[in-house]
């Protein structure tokens, strides 16, 4: 499951992380982190209409976009609980396929922009992630 085939390493079979958690706050959160700014990549939603057109695998994949923004949700609200300030931040990419390896370096790239921008646009979350991440709040 996922995108890399399961591994078995000292007999313990290990699966890709993005099985259980697609963007992994949580495990940021049990690093010590308490202000936590992460970017989640996903394709541009299709129409209703598109997605019906295409068949099965396509409500397949939506429906698991659908599930991956609950699982986001619902741990960002969780960790809200526990006093951690989770910012995240879209970053819609378009004409770009599940397996398109190549992409790699421009989404990363595409990433950096996303985020250089977001700190332009909220200079008052860079100051509250430096402060956080000096030890002080």
């Amino acid at each position: 499951p996922g995108v890399f085939a399961p591994r078995t390493i000292n007999g313990r079979i290990y699966i890709d992380g993005g099985v259980r958690s697609y963007l992994p706050i949580q495990a940021a959160y049990a690093f010590g982190a308490t202000d936590i700014l992460t970017l989640l990549v996903r394709e541009a939603a299709p129409t209703r209409k598109s997605v019906l057109a295409s068949g099965a695998f396509s409500v397949l994949e939506r429906s698991v976009d659908l599930m991956i923004d609950e699982q986001v949700e619902n741990v960002a609200s969780s960790l809200s609980h526990l006093g951690v300030r989770t910012t995240v931040i879209d970053l819609v990419v378009k004409d770009t396929a599940m397996f398109s390896f190549a992409a790699i370096p421009g989404l990363i790239e595409d990433g950096r922009k996303a985020m250089r921008a977001y700190m332009r646009e909220h200079p008052e979350a860079l100051a509250q992630f430096t402060s956080s991440a000096n030890g002080s709040k």
